[in-house]
């Protein structure tokens, strides 16, 4: 809750921007991914300069990620460190439910 109160609008932007660049990055690695390992599946769009734009998107964020600890470490890496704490709370949560860690997602089982 103490996020959403921002002492001025430079530390929301590196709040926001530091989160938000982690997930566009990793939209791009998972789309590289999904298409290495599901070559065969029919895709209704077709990205254009594909693999360099979602590689140089992945490199892009990781550069604006790396600027933003370097210019405010502090709130920089209390963002990543805060959306990256979902990854083992919400395994727990399916250990609770009982699913093992196992689900179906968009009709497609993991790899």
């Amino acid at each position: 809750m103490l996020l959403c109160i921002p002492w001025d609008l430079g530390e929301l932007i590196n709040y926001f921007g530091a989160a938000s660049w982690l997930f566009y990055g990793g939209v791009a690695a998972a789309l590289m991914r999904l298409r290495t390992t599901d070559p065969g599946v029919v895709r209704p769009f077709k990205v254009p300069l594909y693999p360099f734009t979602p590689l140089l998107l992945v490199l892009l964020a990781l550069v604006l990620i790396g600027n933003s600890i370097y210019a405010s470490p502090v709130p920089t890496l209390c963002s990543l460190g805060f959306v990256l704490l979902g990854v083992p709370v919400r395994r727990f949560l399916r250990w609770c439910n009982g699913t093992g860690g196992q689900e179906r997602t968009f009709g497609f089982s993991p790899p």
